[in-house]
């Protein structure tokens, strides 16, 4: 009986068991700490990633919202419709900057809304202008991303008719 109590005793004395707990309980918690970071990491690189793409697209759709207010006066070239919503002007797929960036682009269509009468020119004269309807889809092929906007355009007031009204 005393030979098992003296070894009880010296086991229990003995710190290699607690060393080795402490070890192993630091290696589960780096683990864990290691894994943490790298979801969070992997989640800040996708929310970046798609955040740039967007940006990018915005930015191209925007530049489509340019070339159809510069463009405006090719829309009254054409023959207005006799219903609102009508298609008059589809623009290609164009891209923004093919030598620095050839992933973003925009395509849009341009549609007639209607024709509205302008006052406070003249009391003298009937004014009129057309108002447009743009749908401009900007992309960016890298990113896979795409953003809408609806933009509405107008033309400078224009007479309606050569009739003089005099009070």
């Amino acid at each position: 009986m005393y030979s098992l109590h003296k070894t009880i005793k010296k086991t229990v004395k003995s710190e290699k068991g607690f060393v080795f707990l402490v070890a192993l309980m630091a290696v589960i918690v780096l683990i864990a700490i290691g894994f943490f970071a790298l979801t969070t990491i992997s989640e800040e690189m996708m929310i970046s990633f798609r955040l740039t793409g967007e940006r990018k697209a915005f930015s191209a759709a925007e530049s489509g919202a340019y070339a159809s207010a510069a463009n405006i006066a090719v829309y009254d070239t054409l023959s207005t419709p006799a219903g609102s919503d009508t298609v008059l002007y589809t623009f290609p797929r164009t891209y923004i900057d093919p030598d620095n960036d050839p992933y973003a682009s925009y395509t849009g269509k341009v549609y007639w809304v209607r024709s509205i009468s302008t006052e406070g020119f003249s009391y003298e004269y009937n004014f009129s202008q057309d108002l447009f309807k743009t749908i401009i889809t900007g992309k960016d092929s890298n990113y896979g991303s795409s953003v809408s906007i609806e933009v509405g355009v107008s033309d400078t007031p224009g007479l309606t008719e050569d009739t003089i009204y005099k009070h």
